[in-house]
């Protein structure tokens, strides 16, 4: 969601509300909206990312997975993955 806001506010529509519509698959259904709080922090962070993957992509490499069981493993190239 730090790219969609990045991006309003860079093609002039200012700082907008992100928010996210989320259907309840209940016996009742409902739809629930979820107002979302992104912070420069979370820009930065966002962008840090990105330019991460791009240069990891470029390299011929997979940019490392921040968290979930995966984190400790290490970067394999594409050679490293098909042999």
């Amino acid at each position: 969601m730090s790219g969609y806001k990045m991006a309003a506010r860079t093609l002039g529509h200012g700082e907008v509300e992100l928010k996210l519509l989320v259907t309840t698959k209940t016996k009742t259904p409902d739809v629930q909206v979820e107002h979302l709080v992104r912070h420069r922090r979370d820009e930065r962070e966002f962008a840090e990312i990105a330019f991460g993957v791009h240069r990891a992509i470029g390299a011929g490499a997979d940019h490392p997975l921040r968290g979930g069981s995966v984190a400790g493993a290490r970067t394999r190239t594409r050679a490293e993955r098909s042999a």
